[in-house]
This record gives structure tokens, sequence and C-alpha cells, in this order.
């Protein structure tokens, strides 16, 4: 049972909408904090290696998914395809994002 419970994992990631299907730019990926250690900040999965595209698509959950597609077309200046994400997703997200980030300006 666990092997078909991997199985259709392994399956539904092929299909599963993320960044890669809206051909990121390096820049893109940058501002995405595209690395294993952001990954794992981010979301909470360690990796043991480097973050490629593949490992990405092996690992992501769809929450995750949509929560990089809606920076991805923010980054791009989309607001209402970012909208479309946010919309699926805890509204926390789109107001904290992730870890409840907090940006220190000095006075």
């Amino acid at each position: 049972m666990k092997f078909v419970l991997y199985l259709c994992s392994q399956i539904y990631s092929l299909f599963m909408e993320t960044i890669f299907d809206y051909a990121p730019t390096e820049w893109e990926l940058n501002a995405l904090r595209f690395d294993s250690l952001s990954f794992m900040l981010k979301f909470g999965i360690e990796l043991k290696g480097e973050l490629t595209p593949e490992s990405y698509k092996k690992h992501i959950t769809k929450e995750f998914a949509f929560y990089d597609l809606a920076c991805l077309f923010e980054e791009r200046g989309d607001m209402d395809k970012a909208e479309q994400y946010w919309q699926q997703l805890p509204k926390a997200y789109k107001e904290y994002g992730l870890g409840y980030d907090c940006n220190f300006t000095a006075v």
C-alpha cells in the first residue's frame, strides 16, 4: 500500500503546476530565493544537495507551489494572475509570507 501511495504522489508531481511551467528567468529565481537553504526556511523541506527544477518538483506540495506561483506573477507585475493563486491559499500567506517575514528599516 505504501508503494501505491508513493507511486501516486510521484505521478501527481509530474503534472502539478509549478513556476517552471512559466520559464522563470535566473533573476526571477533569485527573487524567489530558489536555493536549498531558502527552500528549507520557506517550506520546511530539507534537501540533501542542490535545489534543481527536478528536486523542486519532486518535493514541493501543491500549496507551496501556489505560493511560489503567486510570488512569481507578482514579481512579473501580473497582479490578476497572482491573485488567482493567492485566493487558493490561506490569507496569512499573502499578508505575512510563509515565515511571517519582517522588514526592519532604520529610522
